[in-house]
């Protein structure tokens, strides 16, 4: 499990994989809200925390598990 959360104008890493379940737990209850919805950033990090993921042969299966707002109003240009 890892954790991406993308508002404003970012999307940051707040937890790289792990298979630490409460460590997840503590980082959802930790999640920021509010702001704009970086849809691609969001996107696009997820993407590179899975791929980085595989190539280290440390996880098995990669899936992307996406909670959004569905407004997509802040384009990768930013």
């Amino acid at each position: 499990v890892a954790v991406i959360p993308f508002r404003d104008f970012t999307a940051d890493v707040i937890l790289p994989p792990s298979r630490s379940v409460a460590l997840a737990r503590s980082r959802l209850e930790q999640l920021p809200c509010g702001g704009g919805s970086p849809l691609a950033h969001g996107l696009s990090m997820a993407t590179r925390c899975g791929l980085n993921a595989q190539l280290s042969g440390n996880v098995g299966k990669t899936m992307v598990v996406l909670i959004t707002d569905g407004r997509a109003n802040i384009s990768l240009d930013r």
